[in-house]
């Protein structure tokens, strides 16, 4: 049964439109509910300076996918966009250099957490392929 969210009065942020960031959360969730093996780094957060300066350092790059599902004898890379978002110039090279290398690379533009979240369990449950 797909989880719900419900509107709220106290909380504002649950009343917005779906940002990337609470599109990823709803993934996220229902991820860890469906006992899926993945990884979601949060790069596309905005930080600080320092922050982004170390996160930098330790490896963090630019482009880099949202979320990485490992199946069994399959990875699958997923990049999340939001209604109004588009690809990053730095993302499609770097996907482009992944694919390159024989990754699955998807990019999932939805308007709202279970949208998206329907496209991601399509791309996993059926071995699509970029």
């Amino acid at each position: 049964m797909p989880c719900r969210i419900k509107k709220s009065k106290k909380s504002p942020w649950l009343n917005s439109p779906w940002s990337e960031n609470k599109i990823q959360m709803y993934v996220a969730t229902h991820s860890h509910r469906d006992g899926y093996l993945f990884h979601a780094d949060g790069n596309g957060n905005f930080l600080h300076g320092a922050t982004a300066s170390k996160k930098k350092l330790m490896g963090s790059r630019a482009g880099w996918p949202d979320l990485c599902f490992v199946l069994d004898g399959r990875i699958v890379w997923i990049e999340l966009k939001a209604k109004a978002g588009s690809v990053s110039e730095a993302q499609r090279r770097l996907h482009e250099a992944m694919k390159a290398r024989g990754c699955e690379v998807h990019v999932v533009k939805a308007v709202d957490g279970p949208s998206a979240w329907e496209k991601i369990k399509g791309i996993l449950d059926n071995g699509a392929r970029p």
